[in-house]
């Protein structure tokens, strides 16, 4: 099989970027006698060397319109590729060969963001419905759609009723847990990992320290720098909450394994990675009961509303008097493998173009 591949978001760390890049490893090792070729931004970092894997630069950012007209017609230029794989809903207008591709949520559209000012949310309006006229062509055009979660797959058949009999969730992985000798706080505390969106949920976080001023546990948020995570950091006066910005992971995975525990109350998610990376170095997760998080993380994890501080409050209190899940949450996020998520894909591209 010739299979092609966008990845051009292998350039950030984290999210897309590891989903892109473990697929892509994983892919090309169990399947030798298979070639990929992979488009990849210029000055991508630490690309996977194997031999079935042919690298091709090209200098388009995506969400642009070189990538919707540009990129499509550099893909159909490459005649051996059999069908292609668009690990995002991005896909080219201009792509005119066979594809699959990747939906990860619905956030943009059930939380939208945009900065104050009438022409800021006709700006954002116009680029939603940009966004769900590409989204609802590609769906019909596509191959076949791969969701990361059943949670996904209902909002896509919701959606997108026809779309149904093409549709499939395949679980991430989880990547194994780094070694890090990087220095942590002596005293308990917990974490925060994820960007700062509203969705994200943090002023609860806030709210429940508010509450409780004789509380002394820290909790360090690990985020991305946006405007929303300095708007979060330009708001905070409370000492016990430290923001630090685009942390490298080593310095973020010696905080999973010494945290007390990770707090995690998203209102929305299309998988949630940082409930099972906190698992899978023996810590506990308080997270809220909401969007894919129960059928992701089952009793696993230490439940709260997303909307009561409080409960979130007693949740942490309690959590600093028990013991670590330790192997226990290791086995069960153990239970996400990469390797399982690749062979799920190629079964399933295989199944799509033969």
């Amino acid at each position: 099989m010739f299979l092609g591949i966008d990845g051009r978001f292998m350039r950030v760390p984290g999210g897309l970027g590891r989903y892109t890049r473990e697929l892509i490893t994983h892919l090309a090792g169990q399947s030798p006698q298979d070639h990929f070729t992979v488009l990849v931004l210029p000055e991508t970092p630490n690309l996977p060397t194997m031999r079935n894997v042919e690298y091709i630069e090209v200098a388009i950012p995506w969400y642009g319109i070189a990538e919707q007209i540009k990129l499509g017609l550099i893909m159909n230029r490459m005649t051996r590729v059999e069908t292609w794989f668009i690990p995002h809903w991005n896909v080219p207008l201009f792509l005119f060969q066979p594809f699959v591709f990747t939906i990860h949520d619905f956030i943009f559209e059930e939380f939208p963001t945009y900065s104050p000012g009438r022409w800021n949310k006709i700006n954002f309006f116009i680029k939603w419905g940009i966004w769900r006229m590409l989204l609802g062509w590609n769906v019909q055009r596509t191959k076949g759609i791969i969701t990361v979660s059943e949670f996904v797959k209902k909002g896509v058949i919701e959606r997108f009723p026809w779309a149904a009999s093409k549709t499939v969730a395949i679980y991430p992985g989880v990547s194994a847990p780094l070694p890090s000798n990087a220095s942590t706080p002596a005293a308990p505390f917990f974490m925060m990992v994820g960007n700062s969106y509203p969705h994200k949920n943090q002023t609860l976080l806030f709210a429940a320290y508010a509450a409780h001023p004789e509380f002394t546990t820290e909790t360090i948020i690990f985020t991305h720098q946006d405007r929303f995570s300095e708007q979060l950091a330009a708001r905070n006066t409370d000492s016990r909450i430290k923001i630090v910005f685009d942390a490298p992971d080593e310095i973020i995975c010696a905080h999973y394994a010494a945290a007390a525990a990770l707090i995690f109350p998203s209102r929305a998610e299309g998988f949630g990675f940082p409930p099972l990376e906190a698992l899978s170095y023996g810590t506990p997760a308080i997270v809220a009961h909401t969007s894919v998080m129960p059928e992701i993380l089952k009793d696993n994890v230490t439940w709260v509303s997303p909307d009561d501080s409080e409960e979130l409050f007693a949740a942490m209190k309690r959590i600093l008097t028990l013991p670590k899940p330790g192997d226990a949450g290791k086995k069960f996020a153990a239970t996400f493998q990469w390797k399982n998520a690749a062979l799920s894909t190629r079964n399933f591209l295989q199944k799509v173009l033969y």
